[in-house]
Parts: structure tokens; C-alpha cells; sequence
């Protein structure tokens, strides 16, 4: 925005100057007159066209702005869809450190603020018993693979472990590149 203001002030001054040109252009010299005539005249199209393209990346902007709003919104929707969701919800890197939980998770693995999870390996949580399931699941995920509603046991802070049944995708990048995954814990 700051460079659409800087352009147009360099034009507004530029303007007047130019129309300076066109007032002095009937004192030039008669032999030089044709070539002052024929330059003030690109140098006005020039300006014509600037103020063309100056309008259109004002327009463009507005759209930007729009549309950088609209994004805005709904990604706090998208937030909102995630954080008061009635199931657990997890996002983790590739070695199932916890990167974003929802308030459901953080009430499933009885931690009092979501916060606490955060760098947390999702496998601290897992039983023993359930270990070995839990990372050949994390393997397959690795490939690309959705698993669903698949079996482990929960080990929350200090209390008694439970099952919960976990539908789990990968979380790729631009290129296609797993780069971590989506939790669903869902307590049975």
C-alpha cells in the first residue's frame, strides 16, 4: 500500500511539470519545435498509460485486501471448527510431536491447558501395551496412508488408561512431502 502512495505522489508532482513543458514547448527555437512537440507528446502517453496501470494495481490491491480478509476469517473459522470440537483433535510433526491440540485432547489426556502439549510426543501418552500398534500405525502413516479407527490406549497424567479409537491422515507439504499428521481421538 505504502508504494501505491509513493507512486502516486511522484506522479502528482511529475504532472505539473509536464504540464509546465507544454506552456514552454511555444518558446523553443522553430527548428527544434517538431522534435518538442513529438516528445511531449510520448511523454504525455507515457503518463497516460502509468495512471492506466497505477488504477489497475490500485484495483488489484482492494482485491488483495479482500481477499486477504476473507482468508482471515476463515482461518479463525477453521480455528474456532478445531478448538470446540467435541473429540480430541492433535496435529503432529513426522515423530508425533504435538504441534496444535484442541481443548477435547487436552481433557482426554488430562492436561489442564492445551498449551502443555505442545512439544509434547503424542507417544508419551500411549500405553506400553499399545506402543508397538501405535508407532507400526505411525510407520504406515509415514507413506501417505489414512488409518482409521484403529485401537490404543490412552495413558493420560495421572490417571487410569483407557481406550480410544484414533482415525489418523498425513499433513503434507506443496510438494506433496508428508510433514506431520491429523489426530482424531475419539474415547470409547
Amino acid at each position: 500500500m505504502r508504494n501505491n502512495q509513493a507512486l502516486d505522489q511522484l506522479l502528482n508532482l511529475a504532472l505539473p511539470r509536464l504540464e509546465m513543458l507544454w506552456k514552454r514547448a511555444n518558446t523553443v527555437p522553430e527548428e527544434q519545435e517538431a522534435l518538442m512537440w513529438e516528445s511531449l507528446d510520448q511523454l504525455s502517453n507515457a503518463f497516460e498509460e502509468i495512471y492506466a496501470v497505477m488504477e489497475e494495481l490500485h484495483l488489484r490491491t482492494e482485491e488483495l485486501e479482500v481477499a486477504n480478509l476473507t482468508l482471515k476469517k476463515e482461518a479463525r473459522r477453521y480455528q474456532d471448527l478445531f478448538e470446540f470440537a467435541p473429540c480430541g483433535y492433535v496435529v503432529t510433526d513426522l515423530y508425533t510431536v504435538i504441534q496444535e491440540a484442541n481443548e477435547a485432547a487436552a481433557n482426554l489426556l488430562n492436561i489442564p491447558q492445551k498449551f502443555y502439549l505442545v512439544g509434547k510426543p503424542l507417544n508419551v501418552f500411549v500405553t506400553k501395551e499399545t506402543c508397538c500398534t501405535f508407532q507400526t500405525n505411525v510407520n504406515q502413516l509415514q507413506t501417505g496412508k489414512e488409518l482409521r479407527s484403529w485401537e490404543i490406549q490412552l495413558q493420560p497424567r495421572q490417571s487410569t488408561p483407557f481406550p480410544v479409537i484414533c482415525t489418523a491422515t498425513a499433513v503434507r507439504d506443496s510438494q506433496e512431502e508428508v510433514i506431520g499428521f491429523r489426530w482424531l481421538l475419539q474415547e470409547i
